[in-house]
């Protein structure tokens, strides 16, 4: 899993862990739910540190949350 992956999927639990929608988190976070959309779909070629930042801050979560990778064969699993 590259980390693009990594973060596209962590990006989508953290929206159902806390029940928001793409347009919830575009609201919250200024990012337009185009970005969203790539980012949740892994479509994204890059994404700048600010758009990490306002993401997680919507969220009320650490940045470093949507960059770390899976831990155990359960939360690999769960993606």
């Amino acid at each position: 899993m590259n980390l693009q992956q990594v973060f596209s999927r962590n990006f989508r639990v953290a929206m159902a862990e806390r029940g928001l929608s793409i347009t919830k988190v575009s609201e919250l976070s200024g990012v337009s739910r185009t970005s969203l959309s790539n980012i949740a779909h892994c479509h994204s070629v890059s994404i700048r540190f600010e758009t990490i930042e306002k993401i997680a801050q919507s969220m009320n979560i650490d940045p470093e949350n949507l960059l770390k990778k899976p831990t155990s064969l359960a939360d690999e699993i769960s993606k």
